[in-house]
Parts: C-alpha cells; structure tokens; sequence
C-alpha cells in the first residue's frame, strides 16, 4: 500500500460544523446516516440496476460517512462563481492535501491519529460520492437569484464531491488531525 498524508480542515454532522466528531462502527455518533444499514436509494442507481435489488431495500451501511477535498471544492466554486457554504455539501469531514482525493480507489484506508484514550479512527473508502438534488437545494437556497444552480452543481461536482465510506475502527477524529492515506496495490 502506498501512503501520503493529508489533515482534517473541518468536521461536520449534517451540515453543522463541529470540532470533534464520534466515530463508532455505525458511523458518526449524530448524524442521519448514523447505523449499520440502511435503505437504499438514488445514490445507488448502479448497484440497483445491476444487482435488480428494489430501492429501498435494507443494505449494510457502506456510507456511513462523507468527506470532500478542500482543493476539489475550490475548483467547484470556481466553475459555478459562487461560494459553497460550509456543510452545505452535507460533508462530515473536509479533508486538505490531496488534490485528486474524489479518485482514491475503494479500498483505501484513512487513518487518523490515535488519541490518548487509544482509539484510533480508520475509515475505508466504499466509492465517489455522486452529486445528488438534495446538496444541489441546498446550495441554490442560498442563491435563488442564480437560477438552475442546483443542475449546474450536479455536473460540475461529478467526480469531484469527494467519498463515502465504512468505518473500520471507531474513536474521535478533531479538526487539525493528520490523515495517513493508503491506497490499496492496484
């Protein structure tokens, strides 16, 4: 596995920013898409296409959490001509350093530091995260002068709205950790 570094710029649990978040083997202590499953739905057109599983059907939670690139928002921003308010995209982690972070392959493996209580967060990556209405919304209540901002979010964001992912060891990730970053051997 190779590594690279990277850290925490901010945290939040559905959309409300925070200092510290609780990771169990659920996922994050508090937000919507806390336990270990979950229906599934739009999110997962693919695997409902391919598997002929019905939406909504009861799946184990492999999205669990959700985190984007500081340097993937940026380009967003700068594609669309406005600014994404902070936890807008509904992202529990906004990670700093690694300009391709939306193509890390499933398999990888963040992990955080270990805290004095000798907890330490591991997070696998499932997949990409799809752009999706509910984030494009979110986005155009904040510009409803910016008609059609909610598509455009959509198309520009694909391949860029960071991952999602499982937890593999709980404990508590702060803002500021450092990431080590292992990609499987492909």
């Amino acid at each position: 596995m190779r590594n690279r570094f990277t850290r925490v710029e901010k945290l939040f649990v559905n959309g409300k920013p925070t200092g510290e978040i609780t990771v169990t083997l659920d996922g994050i202590v508090g937000e919507d898409h806390f336990g270990p499953t979950r229906r599934l739905d739009d999110h997962d057109s693919r695997f409902l296409k391919l598997s002929g599983i019905k939406k909504g059907h009861r799946t184990s939670n492999l999205r669990s959490w959700s985190a984007t690139s500081r340097r993937e928002i940026d380009k967003i921003e700068k594609e669309l001509g406005v600014k994404i308010p902070d936890g807008c995209l509904l992202e529990n982690l906004v990670i700093d350093g690694i300009t391709d972070f939306s193509q890390l392959p499933s398999g990888t493996q963040l992990v955080f530091p270990e805290k004095p209580d000798g907890s330490r967060v591991i997070l696998g990556v499932w997949r990409q995260n799809t752009p999706c209405s509910v984030v494009g919304k979110r986005l155009q209540s904040h510009y409803p002068g910016r008609k059609g901002l909610s598509d455009r979010l959509k198309k520009v964001a694909k391949k860029r709205r960071g991952l999602v992912g499982f937890v593999i060891s709980g404990g508590h990730i702060c803002v500021g950790d450092v990431v080590e970053v292992y990609t499987p051997d492909i």
